[in-house]
């Protein structure tokens, strides 16, 4: 796979020198082939430069390198030189043992757009092939040496959503639910596709397009509002996207299809506002009718809209981590570990891809939950989605606790991390420490009987509240269960009551029994105890 990487290494070079000879010559090369690129040390030259003419200026070409559509003397523009730096790149490519993994098929397909027969198919400028060209190269080389080699994207702006499928987060309240399934944090449930289409990576605006000033400067996040701001803008391509996404973002959160119908008409016009016979060359376009072909439930549209995406821009994260959930939804786990692994590995801050790569795993692709867990570890401090990322790791943990055998190593590790997690790595929601506390503690409680609570509680964080003997674990998780009522109660939930009296009914079913009890647990009230002790007294007794 090394061999790819310096055969890309010396397409960049070439392309900075075609970027020069164009841009600041408006001149063509004309006959790049093999044999006029010369490898010297550390540094490429393109040799025989008499070739070197002004654009559609007749010169010399070679059979098999020249474009179609280069006239009969030879008449040459400036994507011609990019057709011919292809086909020797392909050419210096096949010398190259096979290699694995996704990179080598990015490189085929960043070769495959360079050399289209259509001219408007492929690379419009020298600078766009090397962007596409270094994004590949980065990619091979983490998938080689399984360090990342991160880059921001030039297209896409970062999302801010881990797409982490629900692991991510404490356990809901429903989890606690009369008559709900056992728990199961392992089981890889991917997210909806309608949140996956609203929480993708959002192309960056055009910054040519005529309303990008105020597009830059906008801030508002929500939807109505925001369409309502701009229904009186010029028309221009990237404000018809704009509010084809916020359509897209009002049709998921109200569940109706039928919003996306005005998402539709949104394309239609941005279609219209690009030049004239070049929107289907726009990779813009198939962005987002595969976002709203996702959100429709079409997940072969979505993938082949996605394929395309990934076609014209292969040095890209967005189309790989899209097609890698396509794929999750359709069961062809390798293939969707292969597209995860090449993003996560490329850049560890994106969770989207390493709970990708994470759900797959434990569905049993290939490798043990452990690779799994390696995956989420991996996301660095920086990155906004760290706490989702080890709040998974959590409850990964506690519930290999749950599974047979036990693996209650991993469950006193899961205790080790609430400290870390509630005061260094962000989970600050009270309400979700408290639910993820209940969730580990009565998992604790069935594995008492079997190991002493000194193996789980031994040089916990000193910031948690740690019980000494059973009874007062007991009595910990009774009142957790109580306090965990209380936000059922006030939750907006519709079985809210339901879920609170199932909690109440956890609360009593936990707690220790006794003739003591506290103001927390009354009991019989003030006027039995008295009867009680009075039935007991010396006096009585004499009597």
């Amino acid at each position: 796979m090394r061999f790819h990487e310096f055969v890309l290494g010396y397409g960049i070079r070439i392309l900075n020198a075609l970027s020069y000879l164009h841009q600041r010559k408006g001149k063509v090369y004309g006959d790049l082939k093999p044999h006029n690129v010369m490898h010297c040390g550390t540094e490429i030259k393109i040799v025989d430069v008499g070739s070197v003419r002004q654009e559609r200026a007749e010169g010399p070409v070679t059979p098999g390198y020249f474009a179609p559509g280069v006239g009969q003397d030879g008449e040459s523009r400036f994507q011609d030189d990019l057709y011919s730096l292809g086909v020797t790149l392909r050419e210096l490519s096949a010398a190259a043992p096979p290699a694995q993994g996704l990179g080598p098929e990015s490189l085929r397909r960043a070769l495959d757009r360079a050399t289209h027969a259509d001219r408007r198919a492929r690379f419009a400028t020298a600078d766009e092939m090397a962007l596409q060209l270094r994004g590949v190269l980065r990619e091979l080389r983490s998938l080689r040496t399984a360090r990342e080699s991160f880059e921001p994207s030039p297209l896409f702006v970062q999302s801010a959503h881990a797409l982490d499928g629900a692991i991510g987060s404490p356990p809901p309240l429903s989890r606690w639910a009369s008559g709900a399934a056992p728990p199961a944090p392992l089981g890889p449930v991917p997210p909806e596709p309608g949140e996956m289409a609203c929480g993708l990576p959002v192309p960056k605006p055009d910054p040519h397009d005529g309303n990008a000033p105020r597009l830059d400067r906008l801030a508002e996040d929500d939807a109505t509002a925001l369409l309502q701001r701009t229904s009186g803008w010029d028309p221009s391509p990237e404000l018809h996207l704009l509010r084809c996404r916020l359509y897209l973002a009002l049709a998921v959160t109200a569940g109706d299809t039928r919003t996306l119908r005005r998402a539709y008409a949104e394309i239609s016009r941005a279609r219209r506002a690009i030049a004239p016979g070049w929107a289907p060359y726009d990779w813009r376009i198939d962005w987002h009718l595969g976002l709203l072909a996702l959100a429709a439930g079409d997940t072969g549209g979505a993938a082949l809209r996605f394929d395309a995406i990934y076609d014209a821009i292969p040095g890209e994260y967005a189309p790989k981590l899209a097609l890698g959930y396509c794929a999750e939804l359709e069961q062809d786990r390798p293939q969707a570990l292969r597209l995860y692994d090449a993003v996560r590995r490329r850049n560890h801050s994106l969770g989207g891809a390493a709970f990708g790569c994470a759900r797959v795993l434990l569905a049993g692709a290939s490798g043990t939950p452990d690779a799994a867990l390696a995956a989420l570890e991996l996301v660095p401090a920086h990155s906004r989605h760290l706490t989702a990322a080890r709040t998974a790791i959590v409850r990964i943990k506690a519930a290999r606790a749950r599974n047979s055998p036990p693996d209650d190593d991993a469950l006193k590790d899961a205790l080790h991390r609430l400290g870390p997690l509630f005061h260094e790595h962000g989970l600050t929601d009270h309400r979700g420490r408290h639910r993820l506390e209940t969730e580990l503690w009565e998992t604790v409680l069935e594995r008492v009987p079997h190991r002493p609570l000194a193996d789980f509680t031994a040089q916990l964080d000193g910031r948690l509240t740690a019980p000494e003997s059973p009874r007062e674990l007991a009595d910990m998780l009774s009142l957790l269960y109580r306090g965990l009522a209380d936000q059922a109660r006030r939750s907006d939930l519709p079985d809210s009551n339901e879920i609170a009296e199932a909690l109440i009914d956890r609360a009593n079913s936990v707690r220790p029994l006794g003739f003591r009890h506290d103001r927390r647990h009354p009991w019989l009230g003030k006027a039995h105890r008295q009867r009680i002790r009075d039935r007991l007294s010396p006096r009585s007794s004499s009597k």
